[in-house]
């Protein structure tokens, strides 16, 4: 089961068309029957219907999975947020439109998941709105779901868009404003002049939109984006709008945000996250900074010590104290059984990554029916071709507190959680008597050798191993 949402990205036009049969492609886009309509520039928030008693608790409202709630913004009032915040604190706007409407919408069918492009004020974002705080629905699903510990994980069946406007009309809320419909090739204009026109076409909320998404008669969606969303350097420059121009500076003022979030996280409940976020809510009404920052103001530093808080409370909640053991697992030996064995007793969960680059890809699923077999859903699998640990944690459904790992791969991981400060690495030191994966490779072709040093269960994978790894160097 997934966090949040489907996965909604689009392909680029362009890169579709920069291929050897370019002309082909164009002509078929060109010929095609096409819906064109604006891409709004906001982030992406799941409002899931979970109940029907018609008030805002009929609904879970998310962003990237994790779950807004009623009163966790409640330090500053709703003219502070719409007027000075560009951050967390915005979500208190959707929270109260869906709180105002809720008796409205009753009716909607519970399961339903709503995906809402929200136009919140964010350093990372491009177009320039003159209006901001709309929601833009962007389509819908029936999905299956589950929350724990302040986490949605959903499993969409569909994204649809069939009675898209009906449902915005009934949320309150705007669609994708639609452009042209019919065959591009009624524009009599190249294809990259198409494009320019369409760019260039003002948003109805001010400024420029991120670009345009065109739909097929069979569904294909593909995407036309302004030239700026691709440029880094243009992003970096809006980054750094509310960035301290020294790194030191900006360095010093999130330890002081940390510090500050680790003692408002000394008392909090860690068996009721509502009550929880509400106490940090309530810290925050009248906490006054003993520091500052020279781009940001007394809005914007609250909401980085919210949001801070929040990630750090979630992390300690109960049930929530999971670790990451990654590896190749080319054969599962006594060490890795024992190593995963202890980490379950040790923590609430644990999450396997299971590395699969070019050198690995043909032993992929016969290294994850090993893991099956010994650990069944004792631990939550994920796979990845690099050990990159920004994107295992990335793609985790449960939240990591630790990092288990042998003595070679510390100081790498180290670097890798310099950003992440509050996650634990575990050392695991190999026992002079524990046996590689790679001396079982070398000795595939000596059963007894194998059963010696791997677990039982996976005795009857033996002669797969044997066949893939005999020879293997």
């Amino acid at each position: 089961m997934g966090v949040g949402m489907l996965d909604l990205s689009i392909q680029s036009v362009d890169k579709l068309c920069n291929k050897k049969d370019k002309e082909d492609k164009e002509k078929m886009l060109l010929s095609s029957d096409v819906v064109v309509e604006q891409k709004t520039d906001g982030i992406k928030v799941t409002l899931l219907k979970i109940n029907s008693n018609g008030n805002i608790n009929d609904w879970v409202i998310a962003y990237k999975g994790n779950i807004l709630y009623e009163y966790e913004f409640n330090y500053l009032t709703l003219d502070e947020i719409k007027t000075q915040s560009i951050g967390a604190s915005q979500f208190r706007i959707v929270i109260e439109h869906f709180k105002e409407i809720s008796h409205k919408i009753k009716d909607i069918e519970i399961g339903t998941e709503f995906f809402i492009e929200f136009l919140m004020k964010k350093p990372t974002l491009s177009s320039n709105y003159l209006e901001h705080h709309n929601m833009v629905l962007i389509g819908y699903s029936k999905s299956k779901y589950e929350i724990k510990n302040g986490i949605l994980k959903t499993e969409p069946e569909k994204f649809e868009t069939n009675l898209r406007n009906q449902f915005a009309y009934k949320l309150g809320i705007d669609v994708p404003m639609i452009l042209f419909k019919g065959k591009l090739q009624e524009f009599k204009k190249p294809l990259n002049e198409i494009k320019e026109y369409f760019l260039s076409i003002e948003s109805k909320y001010g400024g420029k939109e991120e670009g345009v998404v065109i739909t097929f008669s069979d569904g294909l969606k593909l995407k036309w984006q302004q030239d700026y969303q691709l440029d880094k350097e243009a992003r970096n420059k809006i980054k750094n709008l509310y960035k301290e121009d020294s790194i030191e500076d900006e360095n010093i003022y999130w330890k002081n945000i940390r510090d500050v979030a680790k003692h408002i996280n000394s008392d909090l409940p860690t068996n009721n996250i509502i009550k929880g976020l509400w106490k940090i809510s309530e810290y925050l009404k009248s906490y006054k900074p003993y520091f500052n920052h020279s781009k940001k103001n007394l809005i914007n530093i609250l909401d980085d010590i919210q949001l801070t808080s929040k990630i750090m409370y979630i992390k300690k909640l109960d049930g929530n104290n999971n670790a990451l053991i990654i590896g190749k697992f080319r054969i599962l030996t006594n060490a890795h059984y024992e190593m995963i064995n202890n980490a379950l007793k040790k923590y609430d969960g644990v999450v396997v990554a299971l590395i699969t680059s070019k050198d690995t890809k043909f032993s992929k699923d016969i290294r994850r029916k090993m893991l099956e077999k010994c650990f069944g859903n004792k631990i939550s699998i994920i796979e990845n071709p690099t050990g990159n640990l920004g994107t295992l944690l990335h793609k985790s459904n449960e939240n990591i507190n630790y990092i288990v790992s042998g003595s070679d791969r510390i100081e790498t991981y180290k670097q890798q959680l310099l950003k992440n400060p509050d996650i634990k690495i575990e050392e695991i030191k190999r026992a002079d008597s524990s046996i590689s994966a790679s001396k079982v490779i070398k000795n595939i072709n000596n059963f007894e050798y194998f059963k010696e040093n791997t677990p039982n269960e996976i005795s009857e994978f033996y002669l797969e191993l044997k066949g893939l790894y005999d020879g293997y160097v």
